[in-house]
């Protein structure tokens, strides 16, 4: 499948990286990295990841080591968009605004 970052999530992933580089040299460097496996993974199997409870046609991905979850939506079976890199215990639920906007293939 094809993944469409949104602007959001492109620079949600930039200010967490930032944030950790900051506190600790690599530590940004491997949240991305973790990103990424998660993203092949996604990829590959979306279906194989849990739903959001109060929105159905949002999964949710779970990072390891890290306290974010990558939220995303499958349009048309052949495109995965991120629709957000939420942290677990800031602004629930902020994200609900983009799913009217996530771009459509």
């Amino acid at each position: 499948m094809n993944v469409v970052y949104t602007i959001e999530v492109l620079h949600e992933l930039r200010t967490a990286r930032q944030w950790y580089n900051a506190r600790a040299a690599g530590t940004g460097d491997r949240l991305i990295d973790l990103v990424d496996e998660k993203v092949g993974a996604i990829a590959r199997a979306p279906a194989s990841f849990p739903q959001d409870r109060h929105e159905p046609t949002v999964r949710r991905a779970r990072l390891r080591k890290y306290p974010y979850t990558l939220l995303f939506m499958v349009q048309n079976e052949v495109v995965v968009v991120l629709v957000a890199l939420v942290h677990g215990r800031r602004k629930p639920g902020y994200w609900k605004a983009r799913l009217s906007v996530a771009p459509s293939k």
